[in-house]
């Protein structure tokens, strides 16, 4: 029933339906949902593409893997979904994604750069820095909001080497940048990783 409710004419039913059927993680639902990707509606795509990331299985995570090289606003969609997964085919293909230096895929690199922030995982610090330290002053100027995006993400993985590489951006000649920096330190707790190493000794 739920499945079917993917066609209707009301977008909050369809939308409601995605949501439904993510966190039921029905497994009928994949192509359905991939198929909502393609949507002229932000809200819709979203929402699709976090029904898949819940899915979590290997075909969902293939097909969102696979929309993140489509049109923009399916590829961001499908960053968006990848952030509610976890293992390393989702890490994967979220860092390779915010590394993307395509001319117009700002947009999708922004985005996963949160997604990785919402997963977590102390991996995705390697593509984050190289986000933040790379290109020169014209060039990270541009990417603005991708950085800042960046310095959201290392703030919600925390750590040591997320604090290391906060506080390089006190030097950054973007004074956004910089500013965000400094916010972010003041706003991190511990890793749990590093809080339960704490915890043990």
């Amino acid at each position: 029933m739920l499945i079917e409710e993917l066609a209707s004419d009301s977008p909050a039913r369809v939308r409601r339906a995605a949501r439904l059927l993510g966190d039921m993680q029905h497994p009928r639902a994949e192509g359905p949902l991939s198929e909502l990707l393609r949507s002229p509606e932000d809200a819709m795509r979203r929402e699709a593409a976090r029904a898949l990331g819940h899915l979590g299985s290997p075909r969902a995570i293939g097909r969102l893997s696979e929309a993140l090289h489509g049109v923009i606003e399916s590829a961001e969609a499908a960053a968006y979904g990848l952030g509610w997964c976890s293992g390393p085919v989702a890490m994967r293909a979220l860092s390779t994604a915010v590394l993307d230096e395509t001319r117009g895929r700002e947009p999708v690199r922004r985005e996963a750069a949160l997604a990785l922030g919402r997963i977590g995982n102390l991996e995705g610090l390697t593509a984050l820095d190289r986000v933040l330290q790379g290109g020169k002053w014209l060039k990270r100027k541009k990417l603005r909001p991708v950085r800042l995006a960046a310095v959201e993400a290392l703030a919600r993985i925390g750590g040591d080497r997320a604090r290391a590489l906060l506080r390089e951006l006190g030097a950054d000649p973007d004074a956004a940048v910089r500013e965000a920096g400094a916010k972010a330190l003041e706003s991190m707790a511990p890793h749990p990783a590093e809080a339960s190493d704490t915890t043990r000794n």
